[in-house]
């Protein structure tokens, strides 16, 4: 298993190669430019983290336990401020202006997010970064947000089906949990508690994990090949069944990029995190752009035939690549 973690010779993406790749993709998000407030919107960990203290949170509510403050104890994660006490605050004093607010907040920013995101995949790809940047060491976000026209309510909708399956899957192994801390009466157990606790903790790490490579897969197919939702899920899964020891790799520079980045100040947000996380969403997005052709994903401007917006009977070279590297289609 460490060797396959490492990736022996003849394995694509190996953990050296992906790292490498990661570096080469900071030194292009280190550059600045508005398309830091794109990286700032592209996709991270921090769903996952968000998500998995939200059911934590109302596990402890239905438990009579504070199994949050528990895990948050033992656990060194990057954590933030408890979801549920910050919106029952706000509804405090029979005012429900500030929720309506945040919600109307809530409902403009996460397309503007969404396109954001699906802007800075479409042009994460080497080739497209330098053909969309020309002579400007950088990309303009209005060139960006050109190339992704058309499809915010698509990455919305890989957004939603994403938080379906995150949420359904808590609920799933939360569920008899909640029955069997109260029908044994376990809230007494104190630390002890964590024993129950772990196994499905690392299981729900492990989905969210996978969940976050099929996220980045999917957006990138959704982006390169303007598919639905569904079909670019689908895509990813087959991406990931393919190689997934590859995935794991990729994924590990990843979330480790990432989990150093929140673990720089994790008691608050200031500037420095702030433009950390933009340059990062930059790189991220060039990254995985970068893992999603090497590892097989197809894209319609490389004319391969029986692609969305590829032309009638693509090209020799494209055929000659796609049967040489085994691509996989989006179905």
């Amino acid at each position: 298993m460490p060797s396959s973690l490492i990736g022996k010779s003849g394995d694509r993406w190996q953990l050296r190669h992906a790292a490498a790749t990661m570096f080469q993709c900071l030194r292009l998000g280190v550059r600045p430019s508005l398309l830091w407030l794109a990286g700032l919107a592209f996709p991270s960990v921090a769903l996952s983290f968000s998500g998995l203290q939200l059911v934590l949170e109302i596990l402890g509510d239905y438990t009579g336990i504070e199994i949050l403050e528990l895990v948050q104890r033992q656990l060194p994660l990057p954590w933030s401020p408890a979801v549920i006490a910050n919106v029952t605050d706000m509804l405090e004093g029979h005012s429900v202006a500030p929720f309506f607010a945040g919600a109307a907040l809530f409902a403009v920013v996460l397309p503007l997010a969404c396109r954001l995101s699906a802007a800075l995949a479409r042009i994460g790809d080497e080739r497209d970064w330098k053909d969309v940047a020309g002579p400007r060491r950088a990309p303009h976000l209005g060139a960006a947000l050109s190339q992704s026209k058309g499809l915010t309510f698509e990455t919305l909708g890989l957004w939603l089906c994403l938080q379906g399956l995150l949420f359904g899957y808590f609920g799933l192994v939360m569920g008899p949990l909640i029955l069997l801390i109260n029908q044994f009466k376990l809230g007494g157990l104190g630390n002890w508690l964590l024993i129950p606790l772990l196994p499905p903790l690392a299981l729900i790490f492990l989905y969210a994990a996978t969940l976050g490579a099929l996220n980045q897969l999917a957006l990138q197919s959704l982006v390169f090949n303007r598919r639905g939702p569904a079909s670019a899920l689908a895509h990813a899964w087959r991406l990931v069944r393919h190689d997934p020891w590859a995935i794991t790799r990729a994924l590990l520079v990843d979330v480790g990029l990432q989990l150093f980045v929140f673990g720089w100040n994790p008691s608050k947000v200031d500037f420095l995190v702030v433009v950390l996380l933009a340059i990062t969403g930059v790189a991220r997005a060039c990254y995985w752009a970068r893992v999603y052709t090497s590892l097989g994903g197809l894209r319609a401007v490389d004319g391969v035939p029986g692609l969305s917006g590829a032309p009638p009977g693509g090209g020799v070279a494209a055929a000659s690549a796609a049967s040489a590297s085994k691509i996989i289609r989006p179905v």
